[in-house]
């Protein structure tokens, strides 16, 4: 494949064309990349990316953008461990910095964030500082000076960022630079002034630019026709350019969800590779997460190499599996994992891959604290997992590799079960893409599987003399403990996704608990068999949790052309046969006795039997409940779960 064969453009040299780029991960305190941080980039490099870029280091004191950003001058040690990992790997290890200006925080800083000129941002609707000339000549000796440690420690280069949270784009824009000065009369004065600064830091070393092409503003922004000129000039000594669209006005397109096609941008990469000439390698970036599409990029000339970060968060042994002609772990397109902005700072992760970002912990610390530990199975002993689900196929298809002997029971006629349902109905992501993947793991071991095979209760004591039993039977829906429980005209999520829509309706309401995909997805498919269609939240924004994926805009916009109304700030409570609908802000309250009430996320643990910490049914130990089973979670928590005790059942048989 032209994806794993070498690139050399100029002084850039690449051993394949898969890269690894900058992003958010959370792991970092106090402003110092921990060991965590280490071991997440260190799997990237060994599992075979070309080029890994670190995640963004701020230059300076003055730029905080989150809690656990990384400053440059705390990452010495950490980048030299990376550029010694990377050169016994043959990996290109470039340091991403920059300085996100405007569109950063001002709160763990407790300073005035900085900008070309006073205008709020968009988001935070912060009014920031306009940069004046001293601090503009700190900021640029501060991006020399990091240059410099980023060399030092052994790196092959920098990457600067005039894409997304900018100082740097946010001077080329005329949405946000209105300066009357020399950096105002020419906006990209800035910009050649910090690539000149970085050149004289770098010691010989590889310059690589991560830019938007068109700002997505077209009421004054940016579009391709002026940036692609621009950005061929201020490359002109740089080695790789990587493409990306959006701006502080359009925060979404950075990293969009999987309404988006994979490689949207690759229309603009190529003007831009074509513009080029080959005085730089061009890299597109754009939820490309499968082989397939990165292959078709390289062989259509429409980039030199394809940034695949999402895909090598779900798998970091992508490039490896390419060599080796065996399938990922492939990326869902969810953001549910990997974009971890928000106030309680989850580390980086995956839904599909919870080592993600937990390297160092296999085996999260306290885990059987609160759940019963396996024993040592026999040498003759079978494994039963009852139920298809993500929890019983992760854990079927990781200990079939180890050798066990296992049986796995799916009471319905395929396998699959959660998993299977979220795929067909589309909720949240690209699911069919981990069903195919485990199916096919399924089809080639030598697992036992028996669909349309219903487990009763009394078969339990024979499954549990034989071996483990693991009880992986997902959820149900429920109201048992819903505000509207007792509401006749109810159902939840759960049955939506049973397949069978329920018959033509006037008017539906959503209360929507969750806030997610699953709460924008339940609305959507209700406009399939209702006149009219109502979102209720006690939030103040409908959908509110995609807000963090960069998803929010997106799913209200189709809410929107779909004539969904929404109520926000609002309750529904059960009185009587009726429910009770209120806004927090009015005393009028509404009641509602026939339509229908369709509740995101309510569940209950689907159970055959009660487990407890001692057994079940007069058995002392050996039966397990996993995911949905155990508690309703998400799809991360169940595979995480399971292969806690795959590795828990392979440690103890190798001791």
């Amino acid at each position: 494949m032209l994806l794993d064969q070498p690139l050399e453009i100029g002084k850039l040299a690449v051993k394949n064309r898969v890269k690894f780029g900058s992003h958010q991960t959370n792991l970092s305190k106090m402003r110092t990349p921990e060991e965590a941080w280490i071991a997440y980039y260190r799997s990237r490099i060994e599992g075979g990316a070309g080029i890994v870029v670190t995640e963004e280091a701020s230059v300076d004191e003055s730029d905080w953008p989150y809690e656990r950003s990384p400053l440059a001058k705390n990452c010495t040690p950490a980048w030299s461990s990376l550029a010694k990992i990377a050169k016994a790997n043959d990996c290109l290890l470039l340091v991403g910095i920059g300085h996100s200006g405007a569109e950063g925080s001002s709160a763990f800083s407790q300073l005035p964030m900085l900008a070309p000129s006073p205008i709020p941002d968009v988001a935070s609707r912060e009014v920031p500082k306009s940069l004046e000339e001293y601090e503009a000549k700190e900021i640029l000796a501060a991006f020399e000076s990091a240059t410099q440690w980023a060399m030092d420690a052994g790196a092959d280069g920098i990457e600067l960022n005039l894409a997304y949270r900018s100082l740097i784009r946010s001077f080329l824009s005329p949405l946000t630079n209105q300066r009357p000065d020399r950096y105002g009369t020419d906006r990209t004065l800035f910009a050649f002034e910090v690539i000149s600064r970085v050149r004289s830091g770098l010691k010989g070393g590889r310059l690589a630019l991560r830019v938007s092409l068109d700002e997505l503003a077209p009421w004054g922004g940016l579009g391709p026709d002026d940036l692609i000129p621009t950005v061929v000039e201020l490359a002109a000594q740089c080695d790789l350019v990587t493409v990306g669209v959006g701006s502080g006005f359009t925060r979404s397109a950075f990293r969009p969800d999987f309404h988006l096609r994979e490689a949207f941008n690759n229309g603009l990469s190529k003007r831009l590779k074509e513009a080029a000439a080959g005085q730089f390698a061009t890299y597109l970036q754009g939820s490309i997460t499968q082989i397939a599409v990165a292959e078709s990029i390289c062989i259509d000339g429409d980039a030199d190499g394809v940034e695949m970060t999402r895909a090598l968060v779900a798998d970091p042994n992508l490039v490896k599996k390419l060599k080796s002609n065996e399938a990922p772990i492939s990326c869902t397109l969810c953001n549910q994992g990997c974009l971890v902005e928000e106030s309680s700072n989850p580390a980086i992760s995956c839904q599909l891959n919870p080592d993600s970002g937990h390297e160092l912990d296999p085996i999260p610390k306290g885990f059987f604290e609160i759940r019963q530990r396996p024993r040592k199975p026999s040498e003759n002993s079978v494994i039963s997992i009852v139920g298809s689900g993500p929890a019983g196929l992760e854990l079927a298809s990781s200990l079939a590799d180890a050798g066990f002997e296992i049986e796995l029971f799916e009471k319905d006629q395929r396998l699959g079960g959660a998993l299977r349902r979220i795929s067909d109905g589309g909720v949240g992501g690209v699911w069919s893409r981990p069903l195919s993947y485990y199916l096919s793991r399924i089809e080639n071991s030598r697992i036992r599987a028996y669909t349309s095979r219903e487990v009763t209760p009394d078969e339990i004591s024979h499954f549990a003399k034989r071996g483990p039993l693991f009880l992986a039977t997902g959820s149900i829906g429920s109201a048992r403990y819903s505000k509207v429980f007792g509401y006749r005209h109810w159902i939840s999520t759960s049955d939506l996704l049973s397949g069978q829509l329920p018959p033509h309706q006037k008017k539906v309401y959503v209360l929507d608990n969750k806030g997610d995909h699953e709460s924008a997805w339940a609305a959507e498919t209700a406009t399939g068999f209702a006149d009219e269609v109502i979102v209720v939240t006690e939030d103040p924004s409908p959908y509110s949790r995609l807000h963090k994926t960069g998803d929010l805009m997106s799913a209200i916009s189709r809410a929107r052309a779909l004539g969904i109304k929404f109520k926000t700030f609002t309750e529904m409570v059960a009185k009587d046969e009726a429910i009770e609908i209120s806004n927090r802000f009015s005393p009028e309250k509404e009641q509602i006795t026939s339509c229908l009430v369709i509740e995101v996320g309510a569940r209950e643990s689907r159970r055959l039997i009660e487990v407890t910490e001692n057994g079940a049914q007069g058995i002392t130990q050996g039966i397990f409940e996993i995911g949905d089973c155990f508690a309703p979670r998400t799809i991360q928590d169940a595979i995480r779960e399971a292969r806690c005790y795959s590795r828990a059942l392979v440690e103890m048989v190798a001791t």
